[in-house]
């Protein structure tokens, strides 16, 4: 029987970044597309959760 020490320690999980062209190019984001590419930066990255974040803020706000 292996003793607590022995136990393998539970690793972060690592979220990977995506580039403004990985994400407007992908099946998931087909529908806002040519929102993204006005909200995105080029030449940085950003996880799923982030996108969903800035797309969600974008079609929240009011039309003025």
């Amino acid at each position: 029987m292996a003793k607590a020490e022995d136990k393998p320690v539970d690793e972060p999980v690592v979220t990977q970044g995506y580039t403004k062209s990985q994400i407007t190019d992908s099946k998931r984001f087909t529908g806002q597309r040519d929102i993204l590419n006005g909200l995105l930066e080029d030449g940085k990255t950003y996880t799923i959760e982030e996108v969903e974040s800035i797309t969600k803020t974008f079609l929240g706000k009011e039309v003025k």
